[in-house]
C-alpha cells in the first residue's frame, strides 16, 4: 500500500527495517539446535547480540513511544480507542520478552547449552510477538492513520518523530 503521510511512511520504513531484523534473529537460532550453541567467538552471534542491545536497551523506543503518546490520543479522539488500548497491551508484552531476551542474549554468549535454549526460546517469542505486532499496524494502524491524520499534524509529528528516532 502506498502512503500520504510522512510519519506514516517512517513507521512503514521502521517496521520493514525490524522485519529485518527478526530475520536475522531467526536465521541465527534456525542455524543451532537448542543443545548446540553457536562458539563464543561466533560472528553473527555477536553481531546479533549487539543488534538486540541497541535495538531493545530503551523501553519505550522512539516509535512506540510516538505511537502512544501522540498517536492513539489523536485515534482516540476520533473514536477509534480501541485499537491504541491492543497495540499499547502489545507493546508492554513485546518489551517484556525484548527485555528478558536482551539478558539472555548475555548469559548465552558463555555457551552453555541451557543458555543458549532460553536465548532460542526467547527470541522465537519476540520474533513472533514483533511480526504479529506489525503485521496489524500494517493493516489496520497505518491505513487508518494515513486517512485521519491531517497535513499540519503530519508535518508535526514527522518532524518530532525525525528528532526522536
Amino acid at each position: 500500500m502506498e502512503f500520504t503521510r510522512q510519519i506514516v511512511r517512517m513507521l512503514h520504513e521502521d517496521h520493514m527495517a525490524k522485519l529485518r531484523f527478526l530475520d536475522r534473529i531467526r536465521g541465527l537460532v534456525a542455524s543451532h539446535d537448542a543443545d548446540n550453541p553457536p562458539p563464543p567467538d561466533d560472528h553473527e552471534f555477536g553481531a546479533v547480540a549487539a543488534l538486540i542491545a541497541v535495538e531493545f536497551a530503551h523501553a519505550p523506543d522512539a516509535h512506540f513511544a510516538l505511537e502512544e503518546e501522540k498517536l492513539f490520543p489523536l485515534l482516540a479522539d476520533e473514536g477509534e480507542a480501541e485499537i491504541g488500548a491492543l497495540l499499547t497491551e502489545e507493546h508492554r508484552e513485546i518489551e517484556q520478552t525484548a527485555g528478558e531476551l536482551l539478558q539472555a542474549t548475555g548469559l548465552a554468549k558463555n555457551a552453555a547449552p541451557q543458555s543458549w535454549a532460553t536465548f532460542r526460546r526467547l527470541a522465537n517469542a519476540l520474533a513472533g510477538q514483533l511480526s504479529d505486532h506489525i503485521d496489524k499496524e500494517e493493516a489496520a494502524l497505518l491505513p487508518l492513520l494515513d486517512e485521519t491524520l491531517s497535513e499540519d499534524i503530519d508535518r508535526e509529528l514527522t518532524l518530532v518523530y525525525a528528532e526522536n528516532r
